[in-house]
C-alpha cells in the first residue's frame, strides 16, 4: 500500500512540475515596454510588466496583460485579435483607439513622449470580460473608454502591423486570471469506474472476513479443547491481544489478496504510456505554431478515446 501511494505522489507532483514548468514559459515570455531612461523599447519578461507600463506588439504576438489601445499601425486606428485562447472563437474582434488619440496612428508617426501625461481611472479589477470602463485625461481633453478601446491578456494580434498600449491591470489582476479561478481535479470515467470496483471488493472483503470471524466464534464456542492460537514454536510468549482482534487480523491477511491494488500502479503506467506515445505522435504536431501535442494532465488522456461527436456552431467553437 505505502509503494502504491508513493508512485501515485510521484507521478501528481511530475504533473506538477510540468504545470509549473508551463506556467514559468509563459511568466518568462518577453515583450517590448517602453524605457524612458533609454528612451526607446526595450524586451522584457511578462512577470516583470506592471500598471502603466507602454508596450509594444507586434502581429501574431500575445498580449501580456490587459491594456488600453494608445496607437496602432493603421492610420485610422483599427486594429484586430483573435480571442480563441478566451472564448473559444477564432473570429477576429474589432478595436479601436480612442478618439484623442487617433493623431498618434500610422507606421511612419514616432512615438510621442507627451503620452506619459496621460492620467487613467478606471474601475478595480473584475472577472468581467465584457466590462472593463473607466475614464482618461491627456493635455486638458478627457474622454470615457470602453470594452472596443482595450485589449485583454492572451488575445492574438491579428492583421495588425502592431499596436501600442498603456497597462490598466497586470498579472493576477488581469481578465483571464480572475476568471481562471482554482482549477478542479478532474477525475476520468476510468478513474471512476476503478475506484467504485476497488469499494466494491473492500465491501466483499469486509462481508467475508465478518462471515469468517462469526464462523470461528461459533467453532470456538463448540469445541473449546481444540482451540488453540498459539505458534507451535516462539521465540517470545505472544502478546496479549483481544480474540476478536486476532480473529480479524488473521482473516484480513488471508482475504486481502480480493483487494487488487497492483490495479492501480497498472493504471498509472498504462496512462503514462498513453501520454508518451501520444506527444510523440507526428499527426498531432503543428508545422505552422512548431508545436506538439500538450498533455496537461494525465488523468483525462483516455477520455479521448470515448468521444464520438463534435459539435460547434457557425463560428467554430466548440459546444458542450
Amino acid at each position: 500500500v505505502v509503494f502504491i501511494l508513493v508512485l501515485t505522489a510521484l507521478k501528481d507532483a511530475l504533473e506538477d512540475m510540468r504545470r509549473r514548468r508551463l506556467d514559468s514559459k509563459v511568466n518568462n515570455t518577453t515583450c517590448h515596454v517602453w524605457d524612458k531612461s533609454a528612451n526607446r523599447f526595450r524586451k522584457m519578461k511578462w512577470k516583470h510588466i506592471l500598471v502603466g507600463d507602454i508596450v509594444h506588439v507586434s502581429n501574431d504576438d500575445s498580449l501580456p496583460a490587459d491594456i488600453l489601445l494608445i496607437r496602432t499601425s493603421s492610420d485610422d486606428g483599427n486594429a484586430f485579435v483573435e480571442t480563441s485562447n478566451l472564448d473559444g472563437e477564432s473570429n477576429l474582434k474589432h478595436k479601436v483607439v480612442p478618439t484623442m488619440f487617433k493623431d498618434y496612428c500610422g507606421e511612419e508617426m514616432d512615438f510621442d513622449e507627451s503620452i506619459f501625461q496621460l492620467k487613467l481611472a478606471c474601475a478595480p479589477p473584475s472577472k468581467d470580460v465584457n466590462e472593463m470602463r473607466g475614464s482618461m485625461e491627456l493635455s486638458g481633453r478627457s474622454e470615457s473608454f470602453n470594452p472596443t478601446n482595450t485589449l485583454l491578456r492572451g488575445c492574438r494580434l491579428k492583421n495588425t502591423t502592431f499596436i501600442e498600449g498603456v497597462v490598466i491591470y497586470a498579472g493576477h489582476d488581469t481578465k483571464v486570471m480572475l476568471s481562471s479561478g482554482r482549477a478542479p481535479y478532474k477525475r476520468s470515467h476510468a478513474e471512476i469506474a476503478t475506484n467504485r470496483y476497488i469499494l466494491g471488493c473492500a465491501a466483499m472483503l469486509a462481508v467475508i472476513t465478518a462471515i469468517t470471524m462469526g464462523s470461528r466464534a461459533i467453532w470456538v464456542n463448540q469445541y473449546p479443547d481444540h482451540y488453540d492460537l498459539s505458534p507451535p514454536f516462539a521465540i517470545a510468549p505472544p502478546l496479549p491481544a483481544p480474540d476478536w482482534l486476532s480473529s480479524f487480523g488473521c482473516s484480513l491477511v488471508l482475504y486481502q489478496i480480493m483487494i487488487p491494488l497492483a490495479l492501480y500502479i497498472t493504471v498509472e503506467i498504462i496512462k503514462l504510456g498513453q501520454v508518451f506515445f501520444m506527444q510523440q505522435d507526428v499527426h498531432m504536431y503543428s508545422e505552422e505554431k512548431d508545436e506538439s501535442f500538450i498533455a496537461r494532465s494525465f488523468s483525462m488522456a483516455e477520455e479521448l478515446g470515448q468521444i464520438t461527436h463534435l459539435l460547434s456552431d457557425k463560428t467554430g467553437t466548440l459546444t458542450q
